[in-house]
């Protein structure tokens, strides 16, 4: 699958139609339709689309189909579309008569106007009766051997399922700290650029690293952290150790304290629960293996090496099954955190003054947003898990983790 970084996110090149239309999409495991913006959008019409509009008028094989859906996403973006089916094609695959949501009418506050890649598993599709999406109909067309697919964001600066959280801590400068930590269900979402952490989890972060609080930005730490500063996150026996730069946000008008750019520790004060997003993965190697309903996880290697890839042909390679992960935990959207809830005065503050474009640098990506607890208006992909389909796939699905070796 051939992935472009552009901004924050992260597109699917492919064609669709006869003769072909070539389109880009975001990436998005937390939702399971293709989502094709067509020269039926008005708003398109008026300003430019991203990733390039389809024209049913133009393709030979297009059919329309019969079922008409609509849906929203938790950044306000709604949509209104008809599936359809034409040629597809990704890469060397092609395939016939594949079935996509056709979308007509596409409303944005943020965010912008985009296609969606949605890979996730079939269930999170919008029709009622449900069909093989791309990972299944390419599994089906002997394309590939299962429906499984990996993603790794090369720690640069997507896909989402729920694991099994049992820990949270940092390291700081050979340090580790723990924070009082109950096992609970989150999520692991490519179509939502910076980590949703809990107002307990930043304080941690306070208290045990080189983060303060500055009374405009909330949370903020230098942009250019240590690379022995890291969040670390627990599955069962799995510890996976990801850099704090990952999960810093430049601010829009460059700021920092004696020619020091620091960045912002996006978090999220009424949180109740936890989103694992693309700053998470950049430390990570995952594997979304929809065939054997298996998340696999396995700490990222810095070190420069060889990309050793393996196919998949019925489980994943040198994967084994987690130990150590509770059978009783908390439900995934927790009541609301009854400590923690307010900012002690004793923590360190600093007050951050506008730099000059010439004074400091930094490495992290760009928040729209300056609020202490940030908002899903902090990127243009968060929230691209459906609202009324998020429930559903929480009650129903709990992936089993195993470990890569």
């Amino acid at each position: 699958m051939k992935v472009d970084q552009q901004g924050f996110l992260y597109w699917a090149n492919f064609t669709i139609g006869n003769p072909p239309q070539k389109l880009s999409a975001e990436i998005d495991t937390g939702s399971a339709d293709l989502l094709v913006l067509t020269n039926k959008i008005e708003t398109c019409k008026e300003k430019d689309c991203q990733g390039g509009i389809f024209n049913p008028e133009k393709s030979d094989t297009f059919k329309w189909g019969d079922e008409q859906v609509s849906n929203s996403f938790g950044s306000g973006q709604s949509w209104k579309g008809e599936y359809a089916n034409d040629t597809f094609t990704l890469g060397s695959s092609t395939l016939d008569s594949f079935q996509f949501v056709g979308v007509i009418e596409y409303n944005a506050t943020n965010g912008g106007y985009f296609s969606v890649f949605g890979v996730g598993i079939y269930s999170l599709e919008n029709a009622e009766t449900k069909y093989p999406n791309l990972p299944y109909a390419l599994a089906n067309a002997g394309e590939i051997n299962t429906p499984a697919f990996s993603l790794w964001l090369n720690n640069e600066t997507h896909g989402e399922a729920v694991v099994v959280m049992t820990g949270f801590g940092t390291t700081s400068g050979g340090k580790t700290s723990e924070l009082d930590f109950k096992a609970r269900p989150v999520l692991l979402d490519s179509g939502t650029v910076q980590s949703r952490l809990s107002l307990n989890m930043t304080l941690h972060l306070i208290k045990t690293m080189k983060v303060s609080m500055d009374e405009k930005l909330g949370a903020v730490a230098p942009c250019n952290t240590s690379s022995k500063e890291t969040l670390d996150f627990t599955f069962g026996d799995l510890t996976l150790n990801v850099l704090l730069a990952n999960f810093l946000a430049k601010i829009p008008v460059k700021s920092g304290v004696d020619g020091v750019a620091y960045c912002k520790v996006v978090y999220y004060e009424d949180s109740t629960s936890i989103i694992l997003g693309d700053d998470f993965p950049r430390g990570a190697y995952v594997v979304y293996d929809w065939g054997n309903m298996e998340i696999s996880l396995a700490q990222y290697n810095s070190e420069e090496a060889e990309d050793d890839i393996h196919e998949i042909i019925r489980d994943v390679p040198g994967a084994s099954a987690a130990t150590g992960v509770p059978t009783m935990y908390l439900k995934f959207d927790q009541p609301a955190e009854s400590a923690g809830t307010e900012v002690p005065t004793e923590l360190p503050t600093i007050t951050a003054t506008p730099l000059s474009t010439a004074t400091g640098s930094g490495t992290g990506s760009v928040a729209a947003s300056s609020t202490a607890a940030g908002d899903d208006e902090d990127n243009g992909a968060t929230g691209s898990l459906p609202t009324n389909l998020m429930c559903m796939m929480l009650l129903t699905f709990i992936f089993n983790v195993v470990l890569l070796a």
